[in-house]
């Protein structure tokens, strides 16, 4: 359906430092005007593709399964690493600033105190939040300046909010059909008949998983290393056959390939049925390629 939404991790983690970079240089020609020295900090922004490292999840690989199951409990999907701040390079600048200076610093780059710290609602999205950050220094400009130059924000434009929604009226009506209620059913009876009779869709698997290791990690006696570990092996093991399980039906199923053929055939219709807007986004994200610089 095109790249605003069929982006590689490769691609998007590229967009990603790509609006930091931007966004950085941006705070730090703003910072000069103000009268001090900034160091772009590229480490500013900090996304958790894969917090748990190298390893990347693998739910139809047989050989990967058998290992993590869903990936849960071992921290493939969902990382429990404790996270520890990049250094920020203008760490030495700021303190070998006087009291005042800092203060000043500070003001410049985030706005005064009672701009980031404003008193009573603000709204999530909209007019107020804009004013709000242009009144938050040039950490604050740089951000609306970087959001109007960033590709991935199109969707978020009054222009083609109504396209964002309509989008996902396409993925319901993919949750909706009576196609894939026929294959959740041929899957949930398959993983009946291998004893796991409590699934009516097949994500629900999965959503089990993690809803049993958030009880367990946040439970009583959670700092207790050894009763942790005994618990968390426990449900590793449960974990392991019940993914097992998992992708046995979805193979005998043929459930990805019948998914997404309803999936293209759903997606079809709905360039079909806007296709002047959609070329009216691919224009206006060929325009904001040439602005956001790579």
């Amino acid at each position: 359906m095109g790249p605003l939404w069929n982006q590689s991790t490769e691609e998007e983690q590229y967009l990603r430092e790509n609006r930091t970079r931007f966004e950085q240089n941006l705070i730090a020609e703003c910072m000069l005007k103000q009268g001090f020295e900034y160091i772009p900090n590229l480490n500013a922004t900090v996304y958790f593709d894969n917090p748990s490292g190298s390893e990347s999840a693998r739910p139809d690989d047989i050989d990967w399964v058998t290992q993590y199951g869903y990936g849960i409990v071992s921290g493939i999907t969902v990382g429990f690493d404790e996270f520890i701040p990049p250094p920020d390079p203008n760490a030495q600048l700021i303190e070998s600033l006087s009291e005042p200076e800092k203060e000043a610093f500070y003001i410049a780059l985030n706005g005064p105190l009672e701009a980031r710290f404003p008193p009573g609602p603000i709204e999530l999205s909209g007019p107020e939040l804009r004013a709000a950050r242009a009144s938050q220094g040039c950490a604050g400009m740089a951000e609306i300046e970087a959001e109007d130059a960033d590709p991935r924000e199109l969707l978020n434009t009054d222009e083609f909010w109504p396209l964002q929604n309509a989008i996902a009226e396409l993925w319901q009506s993919i949750i909706d059909s009576p196609e894939l209620a026929i294959l959740d059913s041929e899957w949930s009876n398959c993983m009946a008949s291998q004893g796991h009779p409590s699934f009516a869709q097949k994500r629900d698997a999965f959503r089990k998983i993690m809803a049993l290791n958030f009880a367990v990690r946040t439970g009583a006696g959670f700092e207790d290393n050894n009763a942790n570990l005994a618990a968390l092996n426990e449900l590793r093991e449960q974990e392991i056959t019940l993914a097992l399980v998992d992708l046995q039906c979805r193979e005998s199923t043929n459930y990805w390939v019948r998914y997404n053929e309803l999936r293209n055939q759903k997606e079809q219709l709905f360039i079909a049925d806007n296709l002047p807007t959609l070329e009216a986004l691919r224009d206006a994200l060929e325009q904001r390629n040439a602005r956001f610089p790579g």
